[in-house]
C-alpha cells in the first residue's frame, strides 16, 4: 500500500526578494532534513560500489586480508589486537558481521528512512502575492488539490515597505486556524480564577506550533537585517509566578466548607435571637 505524498504548506505574502531570502533562511531546519537524506544516499551509494566491485572473493581482499595479519605490517602499523580482530571479522567471508553484510544493512535502512522522509515535502513555504489570495487558497480546498498542497499550516504577512533599503524593520502577522490557537474574539473568559494554565487546551499557541513558527521567522528576519547568523534572542516561554503546590487538598476542602460553616452559624446565631424576641413578645 502506498501513501500520498504529505504537503503540508505555510503561506506567505508579499512574495519579493527580500520575503524569499527571509524564507530560506527560516526553511533551514527542513532543509537540513533534505541535505541529510542526500548524505545518506551517498554513503549508501558508496558503500554498496564498494561492496560490488570487491566481493570476498576478490584479489584485492585476499591481499589485504593477508597484509593485515602479517606480522611486519601490524607491527608497523601499531594496531592493537582488538582492533585487529575486529578487521578480519570486516572482511571474513564467512563472518554474519562482515563489511558486506553490513553493507546490505545499511542500504535497507537508508532506504527505510528515504521512504518515510519523502513521504513528506520539506518545502514547507509556498510563496502567494496577496493577502487575499492567502485567504482564498487557504479556504479552498479544491484549489489546495491543484496546488499539490495537502493543506494549509498558517499565512505569514509582511509588511509592504519590506523591501525597502536599508532594512531596519520587519512587521509580520501570523494567521492560523482557530482550531490551532485561541479564539481571539475573547481576550479574556466571563467567569475567570485566578491560576496557572495548566490545562491542555489553554496552550494551543505551544502545542498548535504557532510559537515555533514565529520563533524561526523572527530569527530569519533578524538575520536579514544584521547580516549574520543568530543564536540569540530566540521565542522564549515563561510561566506566570504561581505557587508550586497549587493542588492543595486542604486549601480546597477549605474553601467551600469554611464558607458553609460560616454561613451555617449565622442562621443558627439569627434564628435564635429571632426566637428569644418572638418568646419576649408572646
Amino acid at each position: 500500500q502506498t501513501l500520498d505524498r504529505i504537503s503540508p504548506k505555510v503561506l506567505y505574502t508579499p512574495n519579493t526578494t527580500t520575503t524569499r531570502d527571509i524564507i530560506e533562511k527560516a526553511n533551514i531546519t527542513f532543509s537540513t532534513i533534505d541535505d541529510v537524506l542526500q548524505w545518506l544516499e551517498m554513503i549508501d551509494n558508496c558503500s554498496t560500489y564498494f561492496a560490488n566491485q570487491n566481493p570476498p572473493d576478490s584479489d584485492v581482499v585476499k591481499q589485504f586480508r593477508a597484509a593485515l595479519n602479517s606480522p611486519l605490517v601490524s607491527g608497523l602499523s601499531g594496531i592493537d589486537n582488538d582492533t585487529l580482530s575486529t578487521l578480519n571479522t570486516l572482511l571474513k567471508p564467512n563472518s554474519p558481521n562482515n563489511i558486506w553484510n553490513l553493507t546490505k544493512e545499511l542500504h535497507m535502512y537508508v532506504e527505510l528512512i528515504e521512504e518515510v522522509a519523502n513521504l513528506v515535502d520539506w518545502n514547507v513555504y509556498y510563496p502567494v502575492d496577496t493577502e487575499d489570495e492567502m485567504t482564498t487558497i487557504s479556504l479552498d480546498t479544491d484549489l489546495q488539490k491543484k496546488l499539490g498542497i495537502t493543506t494549509v499550516f498558517a499565512g505569514i504577512v509582511f509588511n509592504e515597505d519590506i523591501d525597502d533599503d536599508p532594512l531596519y524593520n520587519v512587521t509580520i502577522k501570523i494567521r492560523m486556524n482557530s482550531t490551532y490557537v485561541h479564539d481571539t474574539s475573547i481576550v479574556k473568559e466571563r467567569v475567570w480564577y485566578p491560576g496557572p494554565e495548566e490545562e491542555l487546551w489553554k496552550r494551543r499557541y505551544l502545542t498548535g506550533g504557532f510559537i515555533f513558527l514565529q520563533d524561526m521567522i523572527e530569527r530569519a528576519s533578524l538575520e536579514e537585517i544584521v547580516g549574520h547568523r543568530v543564536a540569540t534572542p530566540g521565542g522564549y516561554i515563561h510561566e506566570m509566578p504561581y505557587p508550586c503546590y497549587n493542588d492543595d487538598l486542604f486549601l480546597v476542602g477549605t474553601q467551600w466548607l469554611l464558607p458553609l460553616t460560616m454561613s451555617l452559624g449565622w442562621m443558627l446565631s439569627v434564628a435564635m435571637i429571632v426566637r428569644a424576641v418572638i418568646r419576649e413578645k408572646e
